[in-house]
């Protein structure tokens, strides 16, 4: 939930719509409560980790 209600601030940048496919793989286990963000990368690349290029929890791609 957490990762799709970021993905729809930062592809709507306030507007109404949202991503219409969000595909994600879970990688490893994340223990909460954690603090983790989320990363774009690329054209629609999208990962949930403790840093940007370090082993992601989730990992997967979306589209608007």
């Amino acid at each position: 939930a957490r990762l799709y209600e970021s993905l729809h601030l930062y592809t709507t940048l306030g507007r109404a719509a949202a991503p219409a496919t969000l595909e994600v793989r879970f990688l490893k286990p994340l223990v909460l409560p954690a603090d983790v963000g989320v990363y774009v990368r690329g054209d629609g690349e999208v990962s949930v980790g403790d840093a940007p290029g370090a082993d992601a929890y989730f990992a997967g791609s979306f589209a608007s």
